[in-house]
């Protein structure tokens, strides 16, 4: 579905363009006629602006007239007046009769005036001069009845004798209240026009302004607008650079993004996908290609190898490639002149550069394949002479040369700057050159290398974040590997870890296994710890942690036989995982500090990553919240440092969830929505199904249950089966479901999966214990809940959070104060807000008259309207009741429980008065699913038609009272 504008898009980043307008349409009104020209290139929001600043003077009582000119209508003479003057002519007939009157010549511009044409004069000049006054005579009287604005668009495709009207028109009705404002594209010199505007200067009635690129906030504002939501923020990075500011270029590039599919809705939010961004729209390529294809002989050379280098070159390295040193100041001269490229001193050196990036990939394209090869090639001999030690531009141009560069010295130039940027954390740019250079050597018949350089390329796709390409070619270098067992089988390992991230269980499996075989009878030796501790790995994610704990001892005696520094740390940092998993707390907090120090000294962003996992949970169940925090903030440090994004998915998703323990719950919700961005743009299919669950979390706890169980379904049939698979995945997605049914249909009906849940060894143990004990007792089954209650107690004392669930369920049970005062004082000592409101609210409930009560529950509503938690603030209200207190009010900002989030967009939008089809246009949903939420809607609030639905909107519905 294409973006489209919407009618109340704003005008963005003008505001100081559109008031120097308004303050012309003002002095005109006094002062007489006046000129503003709006320059810019193309695409830069000249008609917007200028038809901005017209509706502006029509609402101010100007009378407003338009006109526009046309590449095919310049010798159609006269063409533009007419167009823009026609309004004045076709009205009542007594209104034209009285403006026309003794007027002739104008029956030579227009058919059907009750005036009388004159018969030729033989002289033409003076018939031309006779014509441009009855044009005077027509705008002096129409301005007697109210000032004229007259808007002329696209003036450089303008008809000549449209612009010497204009001229004459200037001069002769000075003394009138008329503006004339006219749009003018830069970089399309044409002498008339220049002409036009240097006879306008000199009369000093000329008011010009010059758009340039939008800003960064102007470019956010706008593409805001057009998707009606927050955008990602990695759209705005890549449109900032890509479009380069222009309005036009930012419209269709996020249009492209939708229709391809690479900018989709997922959870309510935008969300851009893996993979490159969308190809250049048409709108665009065919704009810039006619600028181009007009440019004279000399400058395309010059533009070509501009295009070559990425649109920037030193004036050095440009030299050095234009083969006619002739043609170097005349076409860079034109392209100046055309404003297509612009020139700098930088740090000494003369530098070009394409005025706009799009420009420069136009360019490129326009290219044959075959001269795009030279070109580069060129360049990659141009850059040996000047800069040989520059690796990275030097590769750049190797890759793109292709044949055209012999291949045993493309070889060498793509295997060592491979090896660079792999060294260096630059993963798209390692995986390039490393296939590239496969290439190379396998036209030089260099098979001896094409194993170790497919590995190259596997660790730098996976470093990349492309699992797939990760996936392939760990594959292709197990096969290259012939009787290289070893080898080979640390090959398979890491292509099954690639197909865990890809969702592709079977296929890890399978991979593990024969990785496995492969070893058999085998001297132990590094490749059997990459195995094993892959497998321990997939032990973990399915949930065996007898399995588990079996091969992190087999990876322990290995470690012994052949383990590095590195291997001990890693065997360690798995043990306390499994301690985590198996809900042997006390263990692994045992564990903590040590794995915490041993990774700190081999600062591996990598093992880092993983330790932070398991310690940030158990930190978190032994009750020290912000020590939990301050390690996922660590590891995002590094991970960021060492310029991995895949290693970024895991400790902005634990953030979220110290948030939402914490009591930040926007907080949570932003970090959970820049997980999901993540890893769709990085292609951890698990990362994303983690960050939608974390947003399931927070809408049951907010009570919006529909939207809740939306996000469910989101990652089941965006993330294929695979969830039932990883028990990691799964439990945290089933504790959101039985969160939405304990919530949504009570608590005997969240008994049994509650039960299920609990038997699965879900990761987040405690919380399903604690979600299981609430429903039973609910239910009215003790024993059970009792159970619960038993179960958390013996993961020990000294584990704060469970402890603190145990004594909050046991006071439930056995109606003791004492242990919910405790379970209080634990959870507000750890800083867990929501678990801390919830077990005062029971202690208010079971001693509702003790003193301190009412406050106590005033408080509450307080922190759960800040959550906006509204079925536990609603409860709280009702406490407040039977205390015989007025309740707290509710905000204004609290969200209606009848109604979830896309059925509120919905009803506020036909509200509006808009149709089906406009809904979904606006929402980028399918006609059918916004009548199926109409009906869903009309159901659940017992409405009729869409007049009562508009009235509950008006009435009912936040920001509409």
């Amino acid at each position: 579905m294409a973006v489209t504008v919407h009618a109340d898009v704003p005008l963005v980043g003008r505001d100081r363009e559109l008031r120097r307008l308004v303050e012309c349409f003002g002095r005109v009104r006094t002062g007489g006629a006046a000129v503003a020209v709006v320059e810019g290139e193309a695409g830069i929001g000249k008609s917007r602006l200028a038809t901005a600043a017209l509706r502006w003077a029509c609402a101010d009582g100007f009378t407003g007239l338009c006109a526009g000119g046309a590449p095919l209508q310049r010798d159609l003479s006269y063409a533009v007046v007419v167009e823009a003057l026609r309004p004045l002519v076709h009205g009542p007939t007594a209104d034209v009769a009285a403006l026309v009157d003794g007027l002739g010549d104008l029956a030579r511009l227009f058919d059907g005036l009750p005036v009388a044409r004159p018969g030729p004069l033989g002289d033409a000049g003076l018939e031309r001069t006779r014509l441009f006054e009855a044009v005077c005579g027509l705008v002096r009287r129409a301005s007697r009845r109210g000032p004229l604005a007259v808007l002329i668009d696209d003036l450089q495709w303008a008809d000549s004798e449209s612009l010497a009207v204009f001229h004459y028109l200037v001069r002769g009705v000075a003394d009138r209240p008329v503006l004339f404002v006219f749009a003018c594209r830069t970089g399309e010199p044409r002498r008339e026009v220049q002409e036009l505007f240097t006879a306008l200067r000199r009369g000093d009635v000329l008011t010009e302004i010059v758009l340039r690129p939008l800003g960064q906030d102007a470019v956010g504002s706008l593409v805001r607008a057009l998707l009606g939501d927050e955008p990602p923020a990695a759209l705005l990075r890549a449109l900032t650079g890509r479009a380069g500011g222009v309005p036009l270029f930012v419209k269709e590039l996020v249009g492209a993004l939708v229709d391809s599919g690479a900018l989709v809705r997922s959870g309510e939010r935008w969300v851009l996908g893996a993979g490159d961004l969308a190809p250049l729209p048409r709108v665009v390529g065919d704009l810039l290609r006619g600028r181009i294809e007009s440019l004279p002989a000399a400058a395309r050379p010059v533009l070509d190898v501009l295009a070559v280098f990425g649109g920037q070159v030193t004036h050095a390295l440009l030299r050095e490639v234009v083969a006619d040193d002739a043609l170097l100041p005349g076409g860079i001269a034109r392209l100046r002149a055309a404003h297509l490229a612009d020139e700098q001193v930088l740090d000494g050196a003369v530098v070009y550069r394409v005025a706009h990036p799009l420009l420069s990939e136009v360019a490129y394209d326009l290219l044959p394949a075959a001269a795009r090869g030279e070109r580069h090639a060129a360049a990659a001999r141009a850059v040996l002479r000047t800069a040989p030690g520059y690796l990275r531009a030097l590769a750049f141009h190797v890759r793109a040369a292709g044949e055209a560069l012999a291949p045993a010295q493309a070889f060498d130039i793509l295997d060592r700057a491979a090896r660079e940027a792999i060294a260096e954390n630059r993963g798209d740019e390692a995986a390039a050159n490393a296939r590239a250079a496969l290439t190379a050597a396998t036209r030089l018949g260099r098979t001896e290398v094409l194993g170790e350089l497919t590995r190259l390329l596997a660790g730098a796709s996976q470093l990349a974040g492309r699992p797939e390409d990760a996936r392939t070619a760990w594959l292709a270098a197990a096969d290259l590997a012939g009787d290289d067992v070893r080898t080979r089988a640390r090959c398979l390992a890491n292509a099954a870890m690639a197909e865990w991230e890809r969702g592709h269980v079977d296929a890890a499996e399978a991979h593990l296994a024969l990785a496995a075989d492969a070893l058999a009878g085998v001297p132990p030796g590094p490749e059997h710890l990459t195995v094993t501790e892959a497998r321990v790995r997939a032990a973990g994610r399915r949930g065996d942690t007898a399995a588990e704990r079996r091969l992190i001892g087999e990876l322990d005696r290995l470690v012994e036989v052949t383990g590095s520094r590195r291997d001990r740390v890693s065997a360690d940092v798995h043990r306390v995982a499994s301690a985590f998993t198996g809900g042997d707390f006390r263990t692994g907090l045992a564990g903590v500090d040590a794995v915490v120090r041993k990774t700190d000294e081999l600062r591996d962003p990598v093992l880092t990553e993983l330790a932070t996992r398991s310690v940030f949970m158990l930190l978190l169940n032994g009750g020290d919240l912000a020590l939990a925090r301050a390690h996922a903030t660590k590891a995002l440090a590094g991970a960021r440092r060492a310029g991995v994004p895949t290693l970024e998915v895991v400790p902005l998703l634990l953030l979220g969830f110290a948030d939402l323990f914490g009591g930040r719950w926007d907080d949570a919700m932003a970090r959970s929505f820049d997980v999901v961005e993540l890893a769709q743009r990085v292609g951890m299919a698990r990362g994303a199904a983690f960050g939608l669950a974390l947003q399931g979390m927070l809408l049951t706890r907010r009570g919006r249950f529909d939207d809740a169980e939306s996000r469910i379904a989101e990652a089941r049939a965006g993330y294929g089966h695979w969830p039932d698979v990883d028990r990691r995945v799964a439990s945290v997605l089933g504790q959101v479901s039985v969160e939405v049914v304990f919530g949504r249909d009570g608590a005997a009906a969240a008994l049994g999966p509650a039960a299920a849940l609990v038997a699965s060894r879900p990761a987040l143990l405690p919380v399903a214990l604690a979600t299981l004990g609430h429903a039973a007792l609910d239910a009215g089954d003790v024993a059970t809940a009792q159970t619960a209650a038993d179960r958390l107690e013996a993961l020990g004392d000294e584990v704060r959070y469970p402890a603190a669930l145990a004594r909050w369920l046991r006071g439930r049970i056995t109606r003791d104060p004492a242990s919910l005062d405790a379970a209080v004082d634990r959870f507000a000592a750890a800083g867990m807000v929501y678990d801390e409101v919830l077990a005062r609210l029971d202690r208010v409930e079971l001693q509702p008259d003790q003193a301190g009560s009412a406050a106590d529950l005033t408080r509450c509503v307080e922190v759960l309207d800040g959550l906006r938690a509204r079925p536990q603030a609603d409860r709280a209200r009702q406490l407040l009741r039977r205390l015989g207190r007025p309740p707290v009010s509710r905000p204004a900002r609290a969200r209606p429980s009848e109604l979830s989030e896309r059925e509120e967009q919905v009803a506020r939008l036909v509200a509006q008065g808009l149709s089906n089809a406009e809904v979904a246009g606006r929402l980028f949903i399918s006609k059918r699913t916004v009548t199926t939420h109409l009906q869903n809607i009309y159901g659940r609030l017992g409405l009729g038609s869409r007049t009562a639905l508009t009235r509950y909107v008006l009435e009912r519905l936040p920001g509409n009272t």
